[in-house]
């Protein structure tokens, strides 16, 4: 599905998915978002701050704001303010990151469900160089043409490339946070043990122990590196799938403690609402419009 639209991002099975939009005041990204998608934000006009359940974090125009699939976040604009922007979303049958890590250096510079969403800044320069790409997407969608899916992709690797660069530059010249492609490769191999243990280990001690490492000299390398702590890197990845659980399917709050590793659903609706601020039955309720259009198609 090939399509220029501000309908709901749906994956359908088999087909390659790349959607663009268009967005103005009244877009749906100022309510909460749990795509199954990469998504690429440019905040073309307007100002505020984006949220992604676990922290908020201010934006100013012509910013580019990085989502990894399954990542909650929502917009919030400054009232008043004049909004106008473009979204890219593609899944991971469209664009395989992995595949093409080495042209964007990382995935990780951009994507990472377990960090803090990325936000780059554009220049001048950087503006014209991406409202040209853009326009070539727009183009060849609306018009769509032989090869389009791999003019298509080649776009969405230019903007990138870009972006990794510019993400790097000005990680470079923050004093506050380390370039990306500077983190130890412990913390790489945390990522993926957080990745395949979080159903059952919750603990920063069960991670430390995996890395040969005390949670303490762990601890610090997280704080370090993500500006997280240990505690909140698990309980960071445990939230995103409950969330993905409690917007995409119909399983009960039981059955999503259960398969979290949490043998008290009590207790997994308290620590739930303790980072999200919101109960679980809260979430769903919330999100219940959103929901029942996407398990519909």
């Amino acid at each position: 599905m090939l399509t220029n639209s501000v309908s709901p991002v749906l994956l359908r099975s088999g087909t390659p998915l790349f959607e663009l939009r268009e967005f103005g005041a009244d877009t749906s990204y100022t309510q909460w978002q749990q795509l199954p998608t990469y998504s690429v934000l440019w905040i073309q006009q307007g100002q505020g701050c984006y949220d992604d359940a676990l922290s908020t974090s201010p934006f100013a125009v012509q910013t580019l704001l990085f989502f990894a699939a399954n990542q909650p976040f929502r917009l919030c604009f400054e009232l008043g303010t004049d909004v106008r922007g473009v979204a890219l979303h593609f899944g991971a049958d469209f664009y395989c990151l992995e595949r093409h890590q080495a042209e964007t250096t990382n995935n990780r510079v951009l994507f990472n469900v377990l960090a803090e969403p990325v936000a780059v800044q554009l220049g001048t320069r950087d503006q014209a160089t991406f409202a040209s790409v853009v326009d070539l997407l727009r183009r060849e969608i609306a018009q769509p043409a032989l090869a389009q899916q791999e003019l298509l992709a080649s776009c969405l690797k230019i903007l990138l490339i870009q972006a990794s660069r510019l993400r790097l530059e000005q990680a470079e010249a923050s004093p506050t946070s380390a370039a990306p492609d500077r983190v130890p490769s412990v913390l790489r191999q945390l990522e993926q043990l957080i990745e395949q243990h979080y159903h059952q280990k919750h603990s920063p001690a069960d991670y430390a122990d995996l890395l040969h490492l005390t949670p303490k000299t762990l601890g610090k390398l997280t704080r370090t590196y993500f500006r997280r702590t240990l505690t909140e890197l698990i309980q960071a990845r445990i939230v995103v799938e409950a969330k993905r659980e409690l917007y995409l399917t119909t399983k009960s709050i039981k059955e999503i403690a259960f398969a979290l590793g949490f043998s008290d659903q009590y207790y997994f609706s308290r620590f739930f609402k303790h980072i999200t601020r919101v109960a679980p039955q809260e979430y769903r309720r919330a999100t219940s419009s959103e929901r029942e259009a996407l398990l519909t198609n």
